[in-house]
């Protein structure tokens, strides 16, 4: 099967086994990449399974394809970028309606860490100790940025992927594996330089809210330290950089509309932990302020944490945002999209 002439430059490469395989070139149907905030990316490959083999007799063309398999995919235009490492993870075959496919599971390294179920303890670690082990268990090497402050952490009989989640979710950090393989557990960092999309051009499709009814007014976290015997009492309501123009809790106390959020849990069991927690918990709702989702021709550079330059729209969504999630897919109907969620914690000024 060959790609029309408008579709021929979109069509991703797949690399299997370390190698291009052009057969997936002419044989694919459809590619969707998954990417969010906390892993692990998932890629799906559907592909013509028949049609003439090496030897010219007509069969199954991916009979070689095995579970496991290092599986790479790279999108674009003319110049590729790759977008996915991983592993083939199932193989599904299916039948009707035309010749048959098969469709290609992947999961980039993190899922090896979602195999790995257990119970232990890191005794008087920082979490970033932490996320520094865990990725050496894994042959990984790691970017964390997610406290110093030593506790003790307890892993009770469930995946280190869902534990590590679990860590990071009331700081609100995000738990990726970057372009160079690296587990990174740190805030996205503040572009430079962001992806400029206009409304009346590269945008196909395009949803902005700016939505009070979730937002808080302050973070609140509750515990005890249980070694020097104190109550732990945290709170915070601004945001680390602030945010340009008016923000949520800026219009919610213009309104006199209250709007105090605790996180339950986990208990902070120090000072900083609360402090970590207040503050996690308070950006969790304000950073998202406004948020939204689009939908453009092919850009392999709408990765979670991407700036994004918005203009065409009102004055008061025009600006910068972040992107959260993104979704990358090729098919033949449409040629290469990218589906990308964007947020943002201030209306324009």
């Amino acid at each position: 099967m060959v790609a029309p002439a408008p579709l021929a430059a979109t069509v991703p490469v797949v690399r299997l086994a370390g190698r291009d395989d052009e057969r997936c070139v002419e044989s694919l149907l459809a590619a969707t990449l998954r990417q969010g905030t906390l892993g692990p990316d998932r890629l799906e490959l559907e592909l013509v399974d028949f049609g003439a083999g090496r030897g010219g007799a007509p069969g199954f063309l991916f009979d070689d394809v095995a579970l496991g398999a290092a599986l790479e995919l790279a999108m674009g235009g003319s110049s590729k970028v790759t977008l996915f490492r991983g592993e083939i993870t199932a193989l599904e075959e299916r039948q009707g309606g035309g010749a048959p496919r098969l469709v290609v599971l992947a999961e980039d390294a993190l899922h090896r860490l979602a195999r790995d179920r257990r119970s232990r303890v890191f005794e008087e670690k920082s979490l970033d100790d932490v996320v520094q082990e865990i990725a050496g268990e894994a042959g990984l090497q790691a970017d964390a940025q997610a406290g110093s402050a030593t506790a003790t952490w307890h892993q009770l009989n469930e995946s280190t992927l869902a534990f590590l989640r679990r860590l990071l979710a009331p700081l609100d950090l995000p738990l990726r594996l970057d372009a160079e393989g690296r587990l990174v557990a740190r805030p996205f960092a503040d572009a430079a330089e962001a992806i400029e999309l206009h409304a009346g051009d590269q945008i196909q499709s395009l949803r902005l809210i700016a939505d009070l009814a979730r937002l808080v007014t302050e973070g609140k976290s509750h515990g005890r330290d249980l070694s020097a015997g104190d109550a732990v009492e945290e709170a915070c309501a601004t945001l680390q950089p602030a945010p340009a123009g008016r923000s949520g809790p800026d219009l919610l106390a213009e309104l006199g509309w209250p709007g105090p959020a605790f996180a339950p849990s986990p208990e902070p069991a120090s000072r900083a932990q609360g402090e970590a927690f207040a503050k996690g918990r308070f950006a969790r709702a304000a950073a998202r302020f406004l948020h939204g989702e689009l939908i453009v021709d092919g850009e392999p550079r709408l990765v979670p944490g991407a700036a994004v330059e918005l203009g065409g729209v009102s004055p008061r969504f025009r600006g910068r945002w972040q992107v959260g999630a993104a979704v990358h897919r090729f098919d033949r109907a449409h040629g290469y999209q990218t589906l990308a969620e964007v947020a943002r914690a201030g209306l324009a000024p």
